[in-house]
């Protein structure tokens, strides 16, 4: 399962989220304003997609980055800023 982190009224995290239901991708919404740790780790680089290995994708990204980095194995990722 993927993670989005976000806000409530960001635009871009909205098109983010619409582009993983698009691809049919379970992923766990997490609005970054309800955590002060969250809000100061992701501040403005989001939207953020994470994998449970802790990896990241910064925006900006289209499906076929969301793809590559959801399929990509983790040893061959680094834990920033996945670039496909």
């Amino acid at each position: 399962m993927l993670t989005l982190f976000g806000r409530a009224q960001c635009h871009l995290c909205i098109e983010a989220a619409a582009l993983l239901d698009t691809l049919n991708l379970n992923y766990l919404g997490v609005d970054i304003d309800d955590d002060a740790a969250l809000s100061a780790q992701f501040g403005l680089l989001i939207p953020v997609i994470q994998r449970k290995d802790g990896a990241t994708l910064n925006f900006p990204f289209d499906a076929q980055a969301i793809l590559d980095f959801q399929s990509a194995p983790p040893e061959h990722s680094p834990k920033q800023d996945y670039h496909g």
